[in-house]
């Protein structure tokens, strides 16, 4: 697959749909590329909250931009689909990102934590979003068992309690 092709591939996940969010009647749901953009500022964060310097958190942040690239191929099954289907996942994830995927590998379980507590806790944001909008149902996704880095669990603890458009009120003088 050359760049081209690559990018196309990408922008599909503009269009793919986070499935686990249609099945609780949120049909306006934020797409895979949408959960990736945020989940690699997460990363970002996270990793620098962790003490690792830039260098780190900027692979952190690759890695989570690009930990769901596969879905281009596959989609985005939510939990309950995902207990029935069987795809090869690993040959899914080596032909999406051809020759680019050892650049987004890592050794470094740190990196690897990180990037997935990033994946996780954009999910619990999101989440919340949707609690505060009015979706009873979204409140199952907050539940912060998963989740390892000390930086990941402080900022979960202020997310939950805070209400998810907050924000603009502080940002905007009335």
């Amino acid at each position: 697959m050359d760049d081209a092709d690559f990018i196309f591939q990408l922008g599909n996940l503009k269009r793919t749909r986070r499935s686990g969010w249609l099945t609780v009647g949120i049909t306006d749901c934020e797409s895979v590329a949408e959960h990736s953009f945020r989940a690699a500022a997460l990363a970002y964060i996270l990793a620098r909250r962790e003490g690792l310097g830039i260098g780190k958190a900027r692979e952190a942040m690759a890695l989570a931009l690009m930990h769901d690239a596969h879905e281009a191929r596959i989609g985005d099954l939510h939990r309950l689909a995902k207990k029935y289907a069987k795809l090869d996942g690993a040959l899914a994830i080596r032909e999406a990102m051809g020759a680019l995927g050892p650049e987004f590998e890592t050794r470094d379980k740190k990196i690897r934590d990180i990037a997935k507590d990033a994946d996780l806790l954009e999910m619990y944001f999101q989440a919340k979003e949707y609690l505060d909008e009015g979706n009873p149902y979204a409140e199952e996704w907050l539940s912060p068992k998963k989740l390892k880095t000390a930086a990941a669990k402080k900022i979960y603890r202020i997310m939950v309690k805070r209400d998810s458009k907050r924000w603009i009120l502080g940002a905007v003088e009335w």
